[in-house]
């Protein structure tokens, strides 16, 4: 009875590292497979609508707003409660979840939707811009104010 051939020396352990990667992958991949699809967060929908809304905020005063006494204020306006606005977008997308961010979000677009009813506009094109991105920054902050769900729910 002649011995096992023995694998040569350069050979041994080769095949099981190579044989351990493969089963680590097939693992891994089986665990990616089974793993159901969850949606992505409202939380972060919302603070990426707000990060918009700020952002046409801050740069919508050349097109929306005229030149004149009326048309800079409200351009000032709108550039400040862009800001908030954006402030509170980064704040929402970096916390994941930010009682301060959701706030500052949401005082800027109340400004917003009150200087649309009760400030002068030189043009509708500037209050309706007020109005449409106040209340959608407002309905985006409160989306963001609302408590996360955990997995388990």
């Amino acid at each position: 009875m002649t011995p096992p051939e023995e694998p040569e020396p350069h050979d041994r352990g080769a095949g099981s590292a190579v044989e351990a990667r493969v089963q680590a992958s097939q693992a891994e991949r089986r665990r990616a497979v089974e793993q159901p699809w969850t949606a992505p967060s409202p939380v972060r929908l919302a603070a990426i609508v707000l990060l918009l809304a700020g952002a046409y905020l801050v740069v919508s005063q050349g097109a929306a707003y005229t030149d004149g006494a009326e048309g800079d204020v409200g351009g000032q306006r709108a550039a400040g409660a862009g800001i908030l606005v954006l402030l509170g977008a980064i704040r929402v997308l970096v916390a994941g979840h930010s009682r301060l961010g959701s706030g500052l979000a949401w005082l800027g677009g109340a400004a917003m939707l009150l200087a649309g009813i009760a400030a002068p506009h030189d043009t509708s094109l500037s209050q309706w811009s007020e109005l449409g991105a106040g209340a959608l920054v407002v309905l985006a902050a409160s989306v963001t104010l609302a408590p996360a769900r955990r997995p388990d729910e």
